[in-house]
């Protein structure tokens, strides 16, 4: 689903402000203050676009071309 350009923008932006953000769903869900379907669609279109990345474990961290991009 093609999600709203300043939605993406915001989520982008937390994480190149704060390099070492680590966050699960739940945690994004509060941060961005959207609901857990829209949070979960728009995380998971940025894992696809390689920005950030999600672990085993279920947290969603800056990947390597995240930092190179800052």
């Amino acid at each position: 689903m093609k999600q709203p350009e300043l939605l993406v923008a915001r989520v982008r932006a937390e994480y190149l402000e704060m390099l070492g953000l680590r966050v699960t769903l739940a945690h994004a869900c509060r941060l961005c203050w959207i609901d857990a379907a829209t949070c979960e669609s728009l995380l998971d279109d940025l894992v696809r676009d390689g920005f950030p990345s999600k672990t085993d474990s279920g947290f969603f961290v800056a990947s390597s071309a995240t930092r190179r991009r800052h």
